[in-house]
């Protein structure tokens, strides 16, 4: 019998503007007041779940930044994976100029300056959505304050760094990346959810890995869990989960992996999956 769900957020369970709305909350409520289970399972950091406010706000735990952190439903770490010295050592002589956050549970660090990082991220249209549009909201002020710029190679060696993100929106250029990152790293993966993205954390970091800890540690049975997924970071997840679900509009990989396909995540595909679930 299913009793728990986890959920990976943009392009699954958010809405088709990447954010958290009443029909989602109405239908998580419910299975949490029925005695079910959620949890999330995202890139995002903390800040980018802050900006689901109903999500944060609720008694489930928060699988983050790709599996390299977990927050129990009180907001406390229970578990964390730094990226090795090594790792960051090849980031920043490799790249010395690419477009990377290092990103650690409190800040983003970046070599870029404010104006660079508006720039090149501002010519990425899922970040556009995602963060310039939502200025009304507030979210982009608390976005960026949450960023430090201009840092130095000594900022990033001696910051806790969890996971590195970055951006490459020419082709060519993205694909000697992947293929370096294929070759080089020895104590890292490289996750990325989608095209023209590096999203690297711990060898021993994945929202498959994280999510099958937090089974142990909560005593779920894999055949009580059903996940769902969209993207390059969710294929692992969906492949050893006997319950697996993508939208009709994930990616190749991540449908290939799932055991049933949904339609399309702006129909509420997953809310409408997770309510005939958990009747």
């Amino acid at each position: 019998m299913v009793r728990h769900a986890v959920s990976d957020l943009d392009g699954t369970l958010l809405n088709g503007s990447f954010e958290w709305d009443q029909v989602i909350e109405k239908e998580i409520s419910r299975i949490l007041k029925r005695g079910y289970d959620f949890a999330a399972a995202t890139g995002r950091t903390e800040e980018g779940v802050k900006n689901c406010p109903g999500l944060w706000n609720m008694p489930v735990y928060l699988i983050l930044m790709n599996g390299a952190l977990i927050l129990d439903p009180k907001r406390r770490p229970i578990l964390v994976k730094e990226i090795s010295p090594g790792t960051k050592e090849h980031f920043l002589k490799k790249y010395p100029k690419a477009n990377l956050e290092f990103i650690t549970q409190e800040r983003t660090l970046t070599r870029l300056s404010r104006e660079t990082y508006i720039r090149e991220y501002g010519a990425w249209d899922m970040w556009r959505k995602k963060v310039l549009d939502k200025k009304e909201s507030g979210y982009y002020e608390r976005y960026m304050a949450r960023i430090s710029f201009d840092c130095t190679e000594e900022d990033i060696r001696t910051a806790s760094v969890l996971k590195i993100n970055g951006l490459e929106l020419r082709d060519k250029h993205y694909g000697r990346i992947l293929e370096d990152l294929e070759e080089s790293l020895v104590d890292a993966v490289n996750a990325p959810f989608a095209d023209h993205v590096i999203e690297v954390t711990d060898q021993n970091a994945s929202k498959a890995k994280a999510l099958l800890w937090l089974c142990s540690h909560l005593g779920w049975r894999r055949e009580d869990v059903a996940v769902f997924g969209d993207g390059g970071n969710d294929v692992e997840m969906l492949s050893i989960f006997p319950h697996s679900y993508a939208p009709a509009d994930a990616s190749f990989e991540a449908k290939a992996a799932a055991s049933e396909i949904l339609p399309p995540n702006r129909e509420y595909a997953v809310v409408e999956k997770i309510r005939e679930l958990f009747i």
